[in-house]
């Protein structure tokens, strides 16, 4: 049995046994693998530019310099500005998909909910035996009202009322002798 060893781009050594291969087999196999690897980088990357993570925090969870972090996610932005570039639609459903996200992180701290041991994982108990919860943190509601708001903009959920409120001041400015486009 025959074994080829490679080292690829990146440094990963890939060692092969097979009955009959050959080093350009193997070189092959090694880019391709290279390929996968870079391509799961980018998708990683992706998916956390989108979360709203930082470059360094992208580094940091990756195990990828922030320079490298930074290049990727360059590289992203010129195919999505490119001509596979996003349609408006889909650039507000990933902006929608990420407000939910933060959304979603932001309720878990305004809602009270149990305090849990880290001993046991389980809810403490107070004196009458029911559960101890934390107080309703203020200033993540204010955050999650915020998010709302943001997210009904972009879906255009309050565009409705503001053609309401512009047409009936439009029909009062009428009413009451002013040109509603003069003014």
């Amino acid at each position: 049995m025959a074994q080829a060893k490679l080292v690829g781009k990146k440094g990963t050594v890939y060692k092969f046994q097979q009955k009959k291969i050959t080093q350009k087999k193997a070189a092959e196999i090694a880019t391709a693998n290279d390929l996968i690897q870079e391509m799961l980088l980018e998708k990683k990357v992706g998916q956390m530019t989108v979360e709203g993570q930082s470059l360094e925090q992208i580094g940091d969870m990756l195990g990828i310099p922030t320079s490298r972090a930074f290049e990727i996610t360059k590289n992203l932005i010129a195919k999505w500005s490119g001509p596979l570039s996003f349609t408006a639609n889909e650039v507000r459903e990933i902006a929608v998909k990420r407000l939910d996200l933060m959304l979603s992180l932001t309720a878990q701290m305004a809602v009270p909910h149990p305090i849990i041991s880290k001993e046991t994982g389980l809810p403490i108990l107070g004196d009458d035996g029911k559960p101890i919860m934390t107080p309703p943190d203020l200033n993540a509601i204010k955050i999650m009202l915020d998010i709302e708001d943001r997210r009904a903009k972009l879906l255009g959920i309050d565009a409705a009322d503001k053609l309401k409120e512009k047409a009936l001041d439009t029909l009062t400015r009428r009413y009451i002798g002013g040109e509603p486009d003069g003014l």
